[in-house]
């Protein structure tokens, strides 16, 4: 199964893991708006390079499903099968190429969800609570520990 978590740290070293509403769409209506402002931060965070390789390379996955379809519908072939081979793999390359590029770049993810109010652990709004003596907002969710920037 492929991991769909990604390692951060919170400002005391502790180790958690990246809200996973920031990275797959939640069903929790009430954190739904969150989680898309949250996914809205994870892909500007991704380099332009690597969006336009992932753009081409689903673009690339649908054109072989239309054929695939087409070749199997229209022209009731028995082949067709041969297309989602290579869908499975452009899924895949775009999965480890999305997942390699969050990774390098969670530094920057959570600071941009600090910047918005929002824990980077587990998505909880930080915003209204004070900072212990050591700087740090401790949150009450999930007891990850960071250093808000100022507004």
């Amino acid at each position: 199964m492929l991991d769909r978590t990604i390692p951060i740290t919170d400002h005391r070293g502790h180790p958690f893991t990246l809200w996973s509403g920031a990275l797959i769409p939640t069903t929790n209506s009430e954190s739904q708006a969150d989680a898309r402002h949250a996914r809205r931060i994870v892909w500007q965070n991704i380099d332009l390079a690597t969006r336009r390789r992932i753009r081409w390379t689903l673009f690339g996955a649908s054109v072989f499903i239309i054929f695939g379809l087409l070749d199997q519908f229209v022209f009731h072939q028995t082949r067709a099968f041969f297309p989602y081979v290579y869908v499975i793999a452009m899924a895949f390359t775009v999965w480890t190429t999305w997942r390699t590029s969050i990774m390098a770049r969670s530094a920057a993810i959570c600071t941009d969800l600090l910047r918005r109010g929002l824990c980077p652990a587990c998505g909880y709004k930080l915003e209204g609570l004070d900072p212990d003596a050591n700087g740090f907002t401790t949150c009450p969710e999930c007891s990850a520990a960071w250093k808000t920037p100022p507004p």
